[in-house]
């Protein structure tokens, strides 16, 4: 399938490659291998420190009586993480990278343009969160 030039789709997937570029150039030439392997150990190390820790606050924050600030203050932690990082992500996509000003002069829609990269950002910037928090849902689900 391939996507029609300047659409939606389109800026977004091009905006999601050049972060992919510059992840790849941050590692300096690791292969896919070795950074799928060096993924999965990643979230198999987190995942086993996790697991003492929730399971040793389970019964702190789901008891019955027991109040939800724990969950509130990381819920409060998070967002903020998250504000900060879209900030960073916005400024980056704004003076850095120097794409901008080419897509603003061509005859692209602006409000698509800045949608694509709203988009990205918001993308780009959860994904540390949803990884952090991923360790503890599948042992609080189970509580």
């Amino acid at each position: 399938m391939t996507m029609q030039p300047g659409s939606f789709p389109w800026l977004l997937a091009h905006d999601v490659r050049l972060n992919l570029r510059r992840f790849i150039g941050m590692l300096g030439g690791a292969s896919v291998g070795t950074l799928a392997t060096a993924l999965i150990a990643v979230g198999v190390v987190v995942h086993l420190l996790a697991w003492p820790v929730v399971s040793w606050l389970s019964p702190q924050v789901f008891a019955a009586g027991t109040t939800p600030a724990p969950l509130v203050m990381f819920a409060i932690c998070t967002f903020t993480w998250m504000i900060a990082q879209s900030l960073f992500g916005a400024s980056r996509a704004l003076y850095d990278r120097g794409d901008l000003d080419l897509l603003l002069g061509s005859p692209l829609s602006v409000s698509r343009v800045f949608a694509a990269k709203a988009a990205a950002i918001a993308a780009r910037r959860s994904r540390p969160c949803r990884r952090s928090s991923t360790p503890c849902a599948p042992r609080a689900s189970a509580s």
